[in-house]
């Protein structure tokens, strides 16, 4: 007896010592991807302290500007171009009894004058004595008509146009010359002042683009760590229930030998089967989440999924009378036929429960269409449920999000990665009416591939 217990003891020990190198053997596994976590963690905050800086240099030249534009303010009682025009015009009408005053402008390198006030058509000796008196900087007098340049000390801006009713003298020109003069650094004002406007607005929006740009690269790292984590925990969840769960179903099998003489009572072990396979979907994704398989491409024939598929969900659809509707063109595709039959059983798991929950009074019908593109095989998967709200459509192929009272939110974020690694894709069609509809891409195989 003590021989036994003593064997049992020693049992035991080697056991323990045996969880205990596999259990320092995942801690250090867990050091490490938390070193590589780190280390991605250090690299997006070297991304946004860069982004931070942009955006500091940036508010700091938008500073410069606007202390610019109120030393404008300062020389200036205006820095409006158009109210300082208005203001020459209206000044040298009252001041000099022209009849007409017009200010040409030739702005940003243009090759023609910019009239002001707009919209006036002129004569061609006008307009060719206006180009005259820019390009010399001189006064030209023309009988009622005069040209007077704005000059200042470096550049002409433009020429002021004036007509009245009999001659133009000498005098009065030399009058509007000493007015224009101080008009004219009210002019470079407003120019200088527009050009820091138009260039304020560009700062504003390059500091908004930056900001943005932070706001979502702090969006993406706390999602990447949150995943990371969860992807992390599921991981360990989905191992810790799948080997419970392995001898629970071998010992349901035994049971249910037994239970076959007691048909009434037998109904049961199908529903915990039926539970149990719910059990390994939930802990088959979880670890699908945790560490993606890498696809085995090969090539297949598209109606090949779709007869692996229906084997599978016949019996669950008589049992909820939804009827299957099936049209597909068979030619060669390439991807992972497990993964795809994953992603279809998926689909199907998702219309059989809307369907079976909100669709009884019609006809519950799924239905899917597969014909060859370009370059891709496209597979229509709709059914005739409740369809999809508008507000939810961007978020259904997010991880854990769910609408399903007991769903995990991982059926569709995990099709649509299966689908990406094999160059693939899965997308939520709009439909026309009632249902969902997703198309399913897959690369052709064969000579229909690209």
């Amino acid at each position: 007896m003590i021989n036994i217990l003593l064997l049992i003891c020693i049992l035991v020990i080697i056991y323990l010592i045996y969880v205990k190198g596999l259990l320092c053997k995942r801690i250090r596994e867990m050091e490490i991807e938390k070193e590589n976590l780190t280390e991605r963690i250090n690299q997006r905050e070297d991304e946004m302290k860069e982004l931070i800086r942009e955006k500091n240099l940036l508010e700091g030249t938008l500073k410069e500007f606007k202390f610019f534009r109120k030393i404008s303010f300062i020389l200036a009682s205006s820095i409006e171009m158009k109210r300082i025009l208005n203001m020459i015009i209206n000044e040298v009408k009252d001041r000099f009894g022209y009849d007409e005053v017009v200010i040409f402008l030739k702005e940003g390198g243009r090759e023609s004058f910019l009239p002001f006030p707009e919209n006036k058509v002129f004569e061609e000796r006008v307009v060719k004595k206006v180009e005259e008196s820019y390009n010399t900087g001189k006064v030209n007098i023309d009988s009622e008509l005069a040209f007077i340049p704005l000059e200042s000390e470096t550049e002409v801006l433009g020429v002021v146009f004036v007509k009245k009713r009999g001659e133009v003298k000498e005098e009065e020109i030399r009058k509007l010359m000493l007015y224009t003069s101080h008009a004219v650094l009210a002019l470079k004002n407003a120019r200088k002042y527009e050009l820091e406007r138009n260039f304020r607005k560009l700062l504003e929006e390059e500091v908004r683009i930056a900001t943005e740009k932070l706001r979502r690269a702090q969006e993406e790292l706390i999602k990447s760590e949150r995943l990371a984590a969860v992807g992390e925990m599921a991981s360990i969840v989905a191992h810790e229930i799948r080997n419970p769960m392995s001898f629970i179903k071998i010992c349901i099998e035994r049971v249910a030998k037994y239970m076959k003489e007691h048909p009434r009572d037998y109904k049961y072990v199908d529903m915990l089967f039926e539970e149990i396979q719910k059990i390994d979907r939930i802990s088959e994704n979880m670890l699908i989440f945790a560490k993606p398989p890498k696809p085995k491409i090969e090539e297949f024939f598209s109606k090949e999924v779709m007869e692996k598929a229906k084997l599978l969900v016949n019996k669950t659809l008589r049992k909820n009378n939804i009827k299957l509707k099936i049209e597909i063109e068979n030619v060669k595709v390439k991807g992972d036929l497990s993964q795809l039959l994953q992603v279809f059983l998926n689909l199907f798991q998702n219309s059989i429960y809307f369907l079976k929950e909100y669709n009884e009074e019609e006809d519950r019908i799924i239905e899917i269409i597969g014909n060859k593109g370009e370059s891709f095989f496209e597979y229509i998967f709709t059914d005739n449920g409740p369809g999809i709200p508008d507000e939810i459509r961007g978020k259904i192929f997010e991880p854990f999000f769910t609408t399903k009272a007991q769903g995990t939110g991982l059926g569709l974020s995990i099709s649509k990665r299966l689908l990406n690694e094999m160059k693939g894709d899965i997308l939520l069609n709009q439909g026309s009416g009632k249902g969902a509809t997703f198309k399913i891409l897959l690369p052709l195989g064969g000579k229909d591939g690209c």
